[in-house]
């Protein structure tokens, strides 16, 4: 026999009905809910500490330093570039390459705390380099020592070689980067829209200016953990102290783990003791 609808309903209500109350929690029982929260919740967090401090002493294991070396600098040599008036006119005419390695041995060498940035007026704030600024020679320099390796896999490496315009400048620069006494970036940078690179830029009422200009360039390095010898060569032409302010050499590097290529930190360079 089909029973009717609604005495579904009906019984289905009364069921309901017929079920106990659920009494509110008391004060006392939420205290004590609350209590064995707060202790899950200690709990987890004394558990995500241990692992962090384990993740940290084993990253700072792998970043510590090795011994023999002295963390924090690095060595600045100078060269003298002399070149006959014919060479140096090839050389502005781009029918002759810009040198991308010291020609002879350094004239000067001193060690330096390693920069973040690599200026090519470092000489000039150096007393036993500081000579040499007013070479008529064309000038070479190089920052040369180690370079800590923390991770294994894939590094890219960034240069950028730049000058901001001013009265005075260089006319052409070249940077290279060499690991392991390889070269891994070779940068060549002339002025911005200049055709003869022997030409300054004359605006009425200012003085000579000469062009800016800024490059950059990158590369991929499989390196595994370690301790490297590591180079920044840079040669320019027009070596007077007030050139030399606005030239400089960036070098940035995206290590495994990174979102971005970044500064890398002077205590990461260092020198054989």
């Amino acid at each position: 026999m089909r029973v009717p609808r609604f005495l579904l309903s009906s019984a289905a209500i009364a069921c309901c009905l017929s079920l106990p109350a659920v009494a509110e929690p008391t004060n006392a029982e939420l205290d004590q809910r609350l209590r064995a929260v707060e202790g899950n919740i200690s709990a987890i967090l004394e558990l995500l500490k241990a692992q962090q401090a384990t993740t940290s002493s084993d990253a700072l294991a792998a970043a510590a330093p090795e011994t023999g070396y002295s963390w924090g600098g690095l060595y600045l040599d100078v060269f003298l570039l002399p070149l006959s008036e014919q060479e140096l006119s090839l050389i502005y005419e781009a029918k002759q390459d810009i040198p991308s390695a010291p020609q002879n041995s350094p004239v000067a060498s001193t060690t330096v705390k390693a920069p973040t940035s690599f200026k090519w007026g470092a000489l000039s704030q150096q007393a036993e380099l500081s000579r040499y600024v007013q070479s008529e020679n064309s000038l070479q320099v190089r920052w040369s020592g180690v370079f800590n390796v923390i991770n294994d896999g894939k590094h890219t490496f960034v240069l950028n070689l730049f000058r901001n315009g001013g009265e005075f400048g260089p006319a052409m620069c070249r940077s290279v980067l060499a690991i392991s006494e390889e070269p891994v970036l070779d940068i060549e940078a002339r002025p911005k829209g200049a055709v003869d690179f022997t030409r300054t830029v004359r605006i009425p009422g200012r003085p000579t200016e000469y062009l800016p200009f800024d490059v950059s360039k990158q590369t991929d390095v499989d390196l595994v953990q370690g301790v490297y010898d590591i180079s920044i060569f840079l040669t320019c032409f027009g070596n007077r102290e007030d050139a030399m302010k606005g030239t400089q050499v960036e070098l940035r590097l995206l290590e495994p783990g990174d979102r971005a290529p970044k500064a890398i930190s002077p205590e990461r360079f260092g020198i054989r003791t």
